[in-house]
């Protein structure tokens, strides 16, 4: 049985195998991991479809297209007794034994340094961070794994796309308070963030301004009826987008369940393919670290991304009275080449409408 490097994403080309988990010529069961694939999006580790005797053919670290045949299973079905893999330990001075534990990109980029990464091991997870902290000062770092692959789209992005981004200022106190009211009537895994909020009123935006909830590949545009929206999440290995399929049909409260289940998963590199794939509007945010303006990249083949910044304390005026107002600013890029800046500047518009009217947040329709 060919054992095939599997697609994971809509754009996914190729993905790096960064670790085998039995060892050449070993006998594995259905179901034990066998190697760990490391994509733009995800960290994905495959398990054996089948049992039988495993035999190599990608070496740890190499780049293969997908599709391409990375190992074969030798005498599938046959029983096999597979002793349990050893523990990698080393001693530490006043610590004992502990895992060398580090994530695929700190070990693919060991690898290409030479570092042994018993030698700087700890007892946390080590990141690439550490590897090039250890690193002699006079020895570039090669850009590799999953952040090659990220520098490389976000590329593509620029080169493919005439983006632009525009923002706006959105009256927050009313959606806040909103947000307060359902947090003291929800479970606490219902209750929803900041970023739910957002996603809500962008999916009812786009709902009116559906040339925003679009693909563009070549030239060929694709308006969608479906909304599938991907939130942009902060992993250790990098930045990751699972997706939340037809958001359109899911209430304030499911919206925040799903995205929260989903934040986790692609956090703890457990996200299934199917997650990552598939999106026809993003949503990211840096708010949480203090950014107010900033250009989101756009995601290809999708035509817009909408960035969200920080929450802030604001003095207005409101009638002949200076008021105090929490605020924050949201920034949607999009590509010129599919959308103009007036439709574009109106959807922002149906953004700030339902922020700052929050009832429509909660309501299933608002037709």
């Amino acid at each position: 049985m060919d054992l095939t490097l599997p697609l994971l994403g809509d754009v996914m080309t190729e993905g790096t195998v960064t670790a085998w988990f039995q060892a050449d010529g070993a006998q594995v069961r259905e179901g034990e991991p066998l190697y760990q694939i490391e994509t733009d999006k995800v960290n994905l580790t495959v398990d054996a479809p089948e049992s039988g005797t495993l035999e190599r053919v990608v070496a740890e670290g190499e780049t293969v297209p997908v599709g391409a045949v990375v190992g074969r299973l030798i005498g599938v079905g046959a029983d096999t007794a597979v002793a349990p893999r050893e523990r990698v330990a080393v001693e530490a001075s006043a610590m004992g034994e502990f895992e060398v534990r580090a994530t695929p990109a700190a070990r693919a980029l060991a690898r290409k340094l030479g570092i042994d990464l018993r030698r700087i091991a700890d007892g946390r997870r080590l990141r690439e961070a550490d590897v090039l902290a250890h690193a002699r000062p006079d020895r570039a770092a090669p850009i590799g794994g999953r952040r090659k692959v990220i520098a490389d789209r976000m590329r593509a992005s620029l080169a493919q796309t005439a983006q632009l981004t525009v923002s706006m200022e959105v009256d927050m106190t009313e959606a806040l308070r909103l947000r307060e009211q359902l947090k003291q009537l929800a479970a606490e895994d219902r209750r929803p963030t900041i970023t739910d909020l957002v996603v809500r009123a962008a999916v009812l935006a786009l709902q009116e301004h559906p040339a925003l909830n679009a693909t563009l590949e070549g030239a060929r545009l694709e308006v969608h009826p479906e909304i599938h929206v991907g939130i942009a999440v902060d992993a250790d290995e990098g930045l990751i987008v699972p997706v939340i399929k037809d958001a359109h049909l899911l209430d304030l409260l499911t919206l925040a369940t799903r995205t929260r289940q989903a934040a986790a998963r692609a956090r703890s590199n457990a996200a299934h393919a199917d997650e990552l794939r598939g999106g026809t509007f993003t949503v990211t945010s840096l708010g949480p670290l203090g950014v107010d303006f900033f250009t989101p990249i756009l995601n290809p083949p999708q035509v817009a991304i909408l960035g969200i910044g920080r929450v802030f304390n604001k003095l207005t005026l409101q009638n002949s009275t200076v008021v105090e107002r929490q605020a924050m600013y949201l920034n949607l890029s999009f590509d010129h080449q599919a959308v103009d800046g007036a439709p574009a500047a109106r959807f922002l518009q149906s953004v700030k409408r339902f922020l700052e009217l929050p009832a429509a947040l909660v309501v299933q329709s608002i037709r």
